[in-house]
């Protein structure tokens, strides 16, 4: 039988828990509750004294305005496109380079992942000058099928690979063995049990890729200059400077850029979690 001290123990404890978890929500959901809030107000009530969070009348065609008027909805396919073919590169590229430094024996292994790793110490502003010279020299500046926003972050998946690896070290090797015994080749391994064994390390790697790109404002600004090819963030960002007093119409469009994140980590949760777990990369 448990004490009553230690009930009252156990009591405090879990409801400090619930004071902080509360207080962390509250932090993360008040701003968003305000963004809105804004974003369905009219232009004339934004000056109010005291603010008002909810507003008298409820103003959809700010949505509209953004969407259209402003061309959201283009920049909203072209993040999506661009964001998609970023997480599905990176998918390919890391877990066959992952696979390569977890399974694989040659010279130099673990030379050249030191240096792997060591490339994510190094900040993108110190690579993006001799990256842009060499995607202005391969024609790929304002290109249709934005390669020089996508083909980089399929090259440089460092976190990935080091996830991958991670988690393909943890495999048994009697797996490895039964495929080579069925005469798999090395690729077949790969793909045939190594794979399928990492779907939720390689959906985590799918999220932060689709995160990574879709969240990206320096290299759209240095690739884009047509209008028709803007992501949402140079979007935003050419919104806000050029419609500066129309605060609700920000908020609508900052909304439309964040609720995709949200739907997409919503129905992932729950493997983003696990390949957190299974990669090895909790605390």
């Amino acid at each position: 039988m448990i004490s009553t001290r230690r009930k009252i123990k156990i009591f405090l404890g879990h409801s400090l828990h619930y004071l902080i978890l509360t207080a962390i929500a509250l932090t993360i959901l008040v701003p968003f509750t305000w963004m809105l809030s804004t974003s369905l107000k009219g232009r004339g009530v934004l000056q109010e004294i005291p603010p008002r969070l909810i507003p008298e009348k409820f103003h959809w065609s700010n949505y509209k305005d953004v969407l259209l008027k402003y061309h959201f909805l283009r920049y909203s396919l072209n993040s999506i496109y661009v964001a998609l073919m970023t997480g599905i590169g990176q998918l390919f590229t890391c877990s066959l380079a992952g696979f390569a430094f977890a399974r694989l024996k040659f010279w130099g292994r673990d030379v050249l992942f030191a240096l792997l790793l060591a490339t994510m110490m190094i900040p993108l502003q110190v690579m993006i000058i001799p990256e842009f010279l060499i995607m202005m020299g391969l024609g790929w500046i304002d290109h249709p099928l934005f390669l020089a926003l996508i083909v980089p972050s399929w090259l440089a998946g460092s976190f990935g690979t080091f996830m991958l690896r991670q988690f393909f070290m943890t495999v048994p090797t009697d797996l490895e063995d039964a495929g080579r015994i069925d005469g798999c080749t090395i690729f077949g391994i790969y793909w045939r049990i190594f794979l399928p064994l990492s779907l939720p390390s390689l959906a985590t790697l799918f999220i932060f890729g689709v995160m990574s790109s879709w969240n990206d404002l320096l290299r759209p600004i240095l690739y884009l200059s047509s209008q028709k090819r803007m992501t949402l963030t140079i979007g935003l960002a050419a919104f806000s400077r050029q419609y500066e007093v129309n605060e609700n119409l920000k908020m609508a469009g900052s909304l439309f850029t964040l609720l995709p994140l949200l739907i997409l980590y919503a129905f992932a949760q729950k493997y983003f979690v696990q390949g957190i777990t299974l990669s090895g990369l909790k605390g």
